[in-house]
Formats: C-alpha cells, sequence, structure tokens
C-alpha cells in the first residue's frame, strides 16, 4: 500500500507521485498540487474526480490531450486501482469533501470534510461505496497563477491584449480539433510562472458538428444558443467576449446599461475594444466574429 509521510506533509499515490497541497475545489472534483520525483522533480496538478459526480462521458471530455502551449498539458488519466491502491484510504475521501469557504489552498493533510457534505446530493451513492477502480485522477501540467490574481497587479491594457491573444490561440487549437470550450470563464485561464497563458477544465467540451444538440455549458458565461441545446464555435467567441469585457473594466458586461451611444469613458480604455465585446456577445452567431482569429486580428488592429 502507499504509505502516508507525515514529516514532508504528503500523501504518496505511487513510489514517485505524491501530493502535498489541496489548491482547489470545484462541482465534481478536487485539485491538490503534487510532484513527480525522478532525475528532475517536476510540479503536477492531480485533479481527484469525484465517482459521484463524474461518469465514462465526463472523463472523456476530461481527459482531451492537446498539443498546444496555451491549452493546458494532459499527462495522464489513471484510477487508485491503477497506483495499486487495494481500498479507497480515508484521506482520499476527507480531500474530495473538504471545501472550505471562502477556499484558502492548504496542506492535505489538514484538509477536514464540510459539515454539509457539500457535493453527496448529486448520487444515491455514498464514496464508501465506491471501489478504487472508480476513483480517477487526471495528472496535468501545473499553473501556479489564476487570471484573477495576475490581473490584480497588472490590469494594463497591453498585458490584457496579451493574454487575450494567447486565449485566442488555444481557442483557435481547439476549434480546429472539432472541439468547443462552453465553460470559458475567468477561473478556467492560469498562468504559468513564465507568465504563458493556459485554458483549463475540459469538462464540460463538445465534439462539436453541425446537428449536434444538448450541448453541456456553463450558464454563467454560456451563448443563448448553447441554452436552446446548440453550439459552434461561435458560442465560444460569446464567452470570449464577456472575458474580455471583465478583463478590461473589471466589470459584467450584463451589468452595464449598453445604449448605442454608450459613453465608454468611464473605463478609460480604447473604445474599439469595447466595441469588440459587444460584438463579440452579439445574440446572434452570425453577427459575431466568425472565428477566435478573427477576434485576435480585430484586437491586433487597436495595439
Amino acid at each position: 500500500m502507499p504509505i502516508r509521510d507525515c514529516s514532508q506533509e504528503t500523501y504518496n499515490l505511487r513510489a514517485s507521485l505524491q501530493a502535498i497541497d489541496h489548491v482547489g475545489s470545484g462541482g465534481n472534483a478536487a485539485v491538490v498540487r503534487g510532484f513527480v520525483n525522478g532525475e528532475a522533480s517536476q510540479e503536477l496538478a492531480l485533479k481527484l474526480l469525484d465517482p459521484r459526480c463524474v461518469n465514462a462521458d465526463d472523463r472523456e471530455r476530461e481527459y482531451r490531450k492537446f498539443e498546444h502551449a496555451n491549452l493546458v498539458r494532459i499527462e495522464e488519466l489513471c484510477n487508485l486501482s491503477d497506483l495499486g491502491f487495494a481500498h479507497v484510504p480515508d484521506w482520499y475521501s476527507t480531500i474530495l469533501d473538504c471545501d472550505p469557504d471562502p477556499f484558502v489552498s492548504h496542506p492535505v493533510l489538514s484538509c477536514s470534510p464540510n459539515p454539509c457534505n457539500w457535493r453527496q446530493g448529486r448520487s444515491d451513492k455514498t464514496l464508501a461505496e465506491f471501489v478504487p477502480a472508480e476513483f480517477f485522477i487526471l495528472v496535468m501540467e501545473y499553473c501556479p497563477v489564476t487570471l484573477s490574481e495576475h490581473i490584480r497587479h497588472s490590469r494594463s491594457m497591453r498585458e490584457i491584449h496579451r493574454i487575450l491573444i494567447e486565449v485566442c490561440a488555444g481557442l483557435t487549437a481547439m476549434h480546429r480539433e472539432g472541439i468547443i470550450h462552453t465553460d470559458l470563464g475567468i477561473e478556467n485561464i492560469l498562468m504559468t510562472n513564465e507568465g504563458v497563458t493556459k485554458i483549463v477544465d475540459f469538462g464540460l467540451s463538445e465534439r462539436w458538428k453541425e446537428g449536434v444538440r444538448n450541448i453541456l455549458y456553463n450558464p454563467l458565461v454560456a451563448a443563448p444558443e448553447l441554452r436552446d441545446g446548440e453550439g459552434d464555435p461561435r458560442s465560444d467567441i460569446y464567452s470570449l467576449g464577456l472575458l474580455a469585457f471583465q478583463l478590461a473594466t473589471g466589470k459584467d458586461l450584463f451589468e452595464v446599461p449598453l445604449t448605442a451611444n454608450y459613453d465608454f469613458s468611464e473605463f478609460n480604455v480604447p473604445r474599439r475594444s469595447m466595441e469588440i465585446c459587444i460584438e463579440a456577445t452579439e445574440d446572434s452567431p452570425e453577427l459575431r466574429f466568425g472565428t477566435a482569429n478573427d477576434f485576435s486580428e480585430a484586437l491586433n488592429k487597436i495595439w
């Protein structure tokens, strides 16, 4: 059995793979910072998928492997049985049910279950009823800085422009693979230590083709057509427009009472930047930018 190493405040998942800090929790998973010991130690993010919330289709979406600098690199998908566990360890379940509010990164050894058992309502089964082969871990590139944290320190338009150009490049790569993200919110954009922008979390992503129905999406950033069960790459352009406005102004586009003659001077950003955001978020897909590359080119004409 893999052992608990209290002296290093880590859990060994196998000889070379260890979990260190609980760095985030969402609706269907918890994310911990880990590392692989080898010739050179490598930091990784370990996404612990909750079997009460994640099925085989969800795992397939999560395990999308892209070869692009602006899409998070996925290493492998494994389960506790693959890692040699005969039983599900208590600490693994504790991490899944740990949801401090507000969330603050902390060592995995200090995780404690949320008394409200916040995820249990999604399943008739408790975690104790699942076997090790049903507990999956997504091993992926570790990106230590959230976009929200980054822009608190640098909200210059040139920096926002750079970030958006990199997001466009990542989206273009996804769309070329026939996949739309459908969950492109600020929380799903991370940064490396070197400042490279990475799109993360492909758990709602869908293979797109004409006629596809019932596409999954995040309602907070969803284009209108997604709510009707349809979507295509222009649906991600809508989310991109919302993101661009939020980065540039610090506000939600829907909180601004836009009119034809709206005075954008209060935001102290180029008017054309605001016009790009509005064009990207037109209700009709036909009125938006056709591709992420078109959005990128429009930005490049400003800067």
